[in-house]
């Protein structure tokens, strides 16, 4: 009996964190088709189911810069790798470290013409991650361009 508590009690424990964990992938995969999103509007307001105040005032601030610049970003994201993911024990913090590659160009925000060559770029990200009204959100990033 008491073999069968202590599996039981494993299995809960590793159910658990594999719900975590899929819900990390998950918020990072949508902050990402989001973020691609919202800088081909260019309107930040999309990111805000997926992002901290914060984050979201940081992503403003980019896209008010491109406007400014009469520039509209069209990205792709190719490829996204989850390398880590850890939890806080009190569940209210994570930590997703991924591998990145990306494709984009810039255009002109009034006759759309591509004004800059496609380039690809690859990263290497850690996404702060806080739990928000009872699901993640991104907190900020730390970008490392490889």
């Amino acid at each position: 009996m008491k073999k069968i508590i202590i599996s039981l009690f494993i299995v809960e424990i590793l159910i658990a964190c594999s719900k975590d964990t899929v819900e990390l992938q998950n918020t990072v995969t949508a902050y990402n088709k989001m973020l691609v999103e919202a800088l081909a509007k260019p309107d930040e307001n999309i990111m805000e189911y997926f992002t901290s105040d914060d984050e979201l005032a940081r992503i403003g601030a980019y896209i008010l810069r491109l406007k400014t610049e009469k520039k509209i970003m069209i990205s792709e994201i190719v490829k996204l790798e989850f390398v880590s993911i850890a939890v806080s024990d009190d569940k209210k913090n994570a930590t997703v470290n991924t591998r990145e590659e990306w494709n984009y160009h810039f255009v002109d925000d009034k006759t759309r013409e591509r004004v800059t060559e496609n380039e690809t770029i690859e990263y290497e990200n850690i996404y702060k991650l806080v739990n928000e009204q009872k699901h993640w959100v991104v907190d900020g990033i730390e970008v490392k361009e490889k």
